[in-house]
């Protein structure tokens, strides 16, 4: 997670994770892993009072890009012994802040201000920090396509992390998490090269020959919800509805934000717990994005229409997470997958057939 700022400029931000958006003008914002956002900056707008007066007039710009010491895994903050000498606040290979350089003209010389001695907040009094790193007050462009429509199905999913059996850190949606074995539904026992598990069929072929097989059972009515809820065969594989519309509510019980990205599908964002109140302030004109930044002991909601056949990730973005299991599936449509023809490639049937043959 990185906040980013010009020194003395306004940042108009004009696009997030390909979603065009009405210019909104900020000091600065918020970014997560794998999440995009464009901007454009106007020099005329140039506020020469962030700089103090005491220095001649610079001819370049500090770009900033602070890091939040919360993503790493360890408290790196108070990390010292034996990496710095006491009197330092981080470890002496450590340095929250990236610089780049801004040049207003052709010079390419160093800003003449000392990189810490910026007159904070003052490159515009009437522009707050975005603290939302999802940027949910950011209108489409594109109002009329941006139609949401009302949900139709639901799931809860509860982030946490702690030891497995073996003492190994690992993520967890709703107490389980995700191994390699596991990308396969059924336990059937069949010999064949090349797979995961000589025990199991892999989820893509089994959507693809026989989907009224797959072992999870169809949303149903839970207590407390006004909604169908997505139920899962106990290996994180949800099954989806062709067409449902999926509201997904992101309980972090982690301390660090989470980026979690869905593959096949882009996603509305609902509101979350630094921007609670946009759920009903943006009804109906949600935010497309593809990656949600799930805040630190918060929450965020999601919506995804489910009209992409196939067997979907959902994951954290964060390359670690991702490994240690938080991620989930959702084996959207399988019916209808067949239904459109998919075949598996000749070239991949090697990886999936219930045969000895080896790969060509």
């Amino acid at each position: 997670m990185y906040t980013v700022s010009i020194d003395g400029l306004p940042l108009h931000i004009i696009e997030l994770d390909q979603t065009p958006v009405v210019p909104y003008t900020v000091s600065s914002f918020m970014i997560n892993v794998a999440q995009r956002v464009s901007f454009y900056v106007n020099l005329k707008e140039f506020n020469a009072s962030y700089v103090p007066p005491d220095v001649p007039p610079t001819k370049s710009l500090y770009i900033r890009f602070k890091a939040n010491p919360n993503m790493y895994p360890v408290d790196i903050s108070s990390y010292i012994v034996p990496y710095a000498t006491p009197h330092l606040p981080y470890p002496i290979f450590f340095n929250p802040l990236y610089l780049a350089i801004l040049s207003l003209n052709s010079s390419n010389s160093l800003p003449t201000y000392p990189v810490n001695s910026a007159i904070s907040g003052s490159s515009n009094p009437d522009l707050a920090d975005q603290l939302d790193a999802n940027i949910l007050d950011a209108r489409p462009f594109n109002q009329a396509s941006n139609i949401v429509p009302n949900a139709t199905h639901y799931i809860n999913l509860v982030i946490t992390f702690h030891p497995d059996s073996n003492n190994i850190t690992r993520g967890y949606f709703n107490n389980v998490t995700y191994g390699s074995d596991v990308i396969n539904v059924s336990n059937k026992s069949v010999s064949k090269h090349w797979i995961t598990s000589e025990k199991m069929t892999p989820l893509l072929y089994q959507m693809a020959t026989n989907p009224s097989a797959l072992s999870i059972l169809s949303p149903i009515m839970e207590n407390n919800s006004s909604l169908p809820v997505l139920q899962s065969d106990g290996n994180l594989h949800y099954l989806v509805p062709y067409q449902a519309v999926v509201d997904i509510l992101l309980e972090n019980k982690d301390k660090g934000e989470h980026p979690f990205h869905l593959h096949g599908h882009s996603f509305w964002i609902i509101s979350s717990s630094d921007n609670p109140q946009a759920e009903q302030l943006y009804s109906g004109a949600y935010i497309q994005r593809d990656v949600v930044s799930v805040p630190g002991s918060g929450w965020a909601k999601i919506r995804f229409l489910a009209n992409n056949p196939g067997a979907w990730l959902f994951h954290c973005h964060i390359e670690w997470h991702f490994d240690a299991g938080l991620t989930l599936v959702f084996l959207a449509g399988p019916n209808e997958l067949v239904a459109q023809g998919y075949k598996i490639p000749a070239q991949q049937k090697c990886f999936s057939n219930h045969t000895n043959d080896s790969p060509r």
